[in-house]
């Protein structure tokens, strides 16, 4: 598809016109509920994106325990490392 002004506009509508699962070429709701679903998955997918990216500063894809330590860190750059013991228990699965 050629980049344009309209480039948004027609893939909104693309999107729109597959979520019409019946095909009668209008959005009930079943069909709109979803649509609104997805959406709402898409940006949370995004702010978890945006989210990663601040913890994960060399873009290793992942967070390391200096990382951590350096974005929790209080004004006086100094870490409760019980609580970065914690988290690190809590989400280090492997």
């Amino acid at each position: 598809m050629e980049n344009n002004v309209f480039s948004p506009v027609i893939d909104s509508y693309q999107k729109l016109y597959k979520a019409d699962v019946d095909e009668n070429g209008v959005l009930n709701h079943g069909e709109f509920v979803a649509v609104k679903i997805h959406l709402q998955k898409m940006e949370n997918d995004e702010h978890f994106c945006i989210a990663f990216m601040f913890f994960d500063k060399d873009g290793s894809g992942y967070i390391e325990l200096d990382e951590l330590r350096d974005a929790l860190a209080d004004e006086s750059c100094e870490t409760d490392v019980n609580a970065l013991n914690d988290i690190m228990r809590e989400v280090d699965t492997d």
